[in-house]
């Protein structure tokens, strides 16, 4: 009689009308899928009010002094206004009817949970599975979640197995007020892997553990898996510049005007734009917005000559199918350094770009040319390390789970 399939219960930021958000999620289950699991998707309620109130570790803030209150709200204005426009625009920019359901029908073609849990109820009740993962995103970065651990695990039995794939910290050092918290909840992880080279450091910081750096999960799909999930026909021109900028971490404005159309003028390529409040000055472009829906956004990758972006799932689509591209890079990389990291993993260092240091005016047209030999033997060899990674960790959970292992 063949052996049960195990059951993985994922939790992830999946909630959000977020694209990377919304591909990694998928990306993570049909990986695990393949590994012979079960993958169940943990329906939660990510971000919701509680988190936008208390993002910046003002948990109490309503309970505060009037005059203590104020102080404290001045100051998380002056000196962490990107953290707090952060959390702000992870669900900008709104959709419209269609966007939401192009989000909702995409998502809800994977395993999922009955109910929608939230960071009480699922203590009280927690979904029950043979395995709990963390999955990639930022599910581990304190200043989205504040005190909400669920992505950390904290509502699973004591003793279940806990696995993390390719978590995201979002930064090289742990915030002080929640760093006890952390070492607590991530020593009862069995096995850990991160997206980041910098998150490899901070796990052993915190936990004595070794961790390993692994792709996002986008990266586990290839190209041609990715285009069988986009079937529809945007309305786009037949050769063109995509500029996936997105303003929630940095704002690359006033400079990336000027890179969106000397890139334009001397390739000769029309602009499609991915709209999120961008500030496009004296530029003629094709606007998109969420509606295009996770579908869309692949054919957008898929049919675009060259791509501009600060995030980094489009640094990572553009590695992935292998275009031509500029990655605009953070100039405070202590508050978010994910593009430059998986740069220079790949061995793409040359692609990214800190338009405060660059005469954008001195590009040329072969400049724009991207040479993919060193990064594709990269991929294949991050695919068949996160490959490796789950296979022993799937594999160590069921002996543990058997009482074989301590």
């Amino acid at each position: 009689m063949p052996e049960k399939k195990k059951t993985v219960g994922l939790m992830t930021i999946s909630n959000v009308i977020n694209f990377g958000s919304a591909l990694q999620t998928y990306a993570t289950i049909k990986t695990v899928e393949k590994l012979g699991c079960n993958c169940v998707l943990i329906d939660y309620a990510y971000p919701s009010s509680w988190h936008s109130d208390n993002a910046m570790g003002f948990e109490n803030a309503k309970k505060r002094p009037v005059l203590r209150s104020l102080l404290k709200t001045c100051l998380k204005k002056l000196y962490l206004l990107d953290f707090v426009r952060m959390i702000r625009n992870l669900v900008r920019p709104s959709p419209g009817p269609a966007g939401l359901n192009e989000f909702r029908c995409f998502l809800r073609k994977l395993p999922v949970t009955p109910c929608v849990y939230n960071r009480k109820s699922i203590l009280k009740n927690p979904p029950v599975f043979d395995i709990y993962m963390t999955g990639s995103d930022q599910t581990w970065n304190p200043r989205y979640l504040h005190t909400d651990y669920s992505f950390l695990l904290n509502f699973a039995p004591e003793n279940a197995p806990r696995i993390a794939y390719s978590a995201s910290f979002g930064a090289k050092k742990m915030l002080p007020e929640y760093r006890a918290d952390y070492i607590r909840l991530l020593k009862k992880y069995d096995r850990i892997s991160v997206r980041e080279p910098s998150g490899v450091d901070l796990v052993r910081e915190l936990t004595g553990k070794t961790a390993l750096h692994v792709s996002d999960p986008t990266l586990m799909l290839d190209r041609n898996e990715w285009c069988c999930v986009h079937q529809k026909q945007l309305d786009l021109p037949e050769k063109f510049i995509f500029c996936y900028i997105l303003t929630y971490v940095f704002n690359p404005f006033p400079q990336i005007n000027r890179l969106i159309k000397h890139l334009s003028e001397i390739s000769g390529l029309p602009v499609v734009v991915f709209r999120d409040g961008l500030e496009l000055v004296d530029i003629k472009c094709r606007e998109l917005s969420t509606d295009i829906g996770p579908e869309g956004f692949i054919e957008c990758f898929d049919r675009a000559d060259f791509v501009i972006t600060t995030s980094f799932h489009g640094a990572a689509f553009s590695v992935n199918f292998e275009k031509d591209f500029f990655a605009v890079l953070n100039p405070n990389p202590s508050i978010d350094d994910r593009v430059k990291s998986f740069l220079q993993t790949v061995r793409l260092e040359d692609r990214g770009l800190d338009l405060t240091q660059t005469d954008v005016s001195a590009i040329r047209r072969e400049d724009m040319k991207t040479d993919h030999s060193a990064s594709v033997p990269e991929i294949r060899k991050m695919r068949e390390r996160a490959v490796d990674f789950l296979t022993e960790a799937i594999d160590s959970a069921s002996k543990k789970m058997r009482g074989e292992e301590k």
